[in-house]
């Protein structure tokens, strides 16, 4: 940032100025600095680096997910959250993960919670409350 000030025309105490108060002697000793050899350095792993699922495992979990519930593959589940995966995960390969990392997974296989819109187009008001009446009480026990 430095360096493009000063090439715009702007003094050291003019770039210190627009850096927050940095000292011009600072500012000096920045330009000073052969720029050909700075690096960034990202750190942190590269992505997809030392992932806990191997692709195998990956798919093999996205498909159980996507095929089926949680109560078919006993788990105390009615419906997927990031807890029921980590059950079905540690189940399935005896691989324990935080909850987080599961989040982290579903995000990159697009399963993200979706919010419903306020209120269905093609709504049957007969059927709702049939199924508010019948179905729901009985989802509602079971979670």
């Amino acid at each position: 940032m430095a360096h493009r000030l000063r090439m715009r025309g702007f003094t050291r105490a003019e770039i210190g100025q627009e850096l927050g108060g940095v000292h011009p002697d600072t500012i000096g000793r920045w330009l000073k600095l052969d720029t050909t050899n700075l690096t960034v350095n990202r750190g942190g792993r590269k992505q997809g680096e030392a992932r806990r699922l191997s692709a195998d495992q990956e798919k093999h979990i996205r498909s159980q997910i996507i095929d089926k519930t949680p109560d078919q593959l006993k788990l105390d589940y009615v419906l997927w959250t990031r807890k029921a995966v980590c059950e079905l995960i540690e189940q399935e390969f005896k691989i324990q993960l935080p909850v987080r990392t599961v989040g982290d997974y579903l995000k990159r296989w697009g399963m993200t919670p979706q919010k419903p819109a306020k209120r269905a187009y093609e709504q049957n008001p007969k059927a709702v409350q049939q199924w508010l009446d019948d179905d729901y009480p009985k989802i509602k026990a079971q979670a």
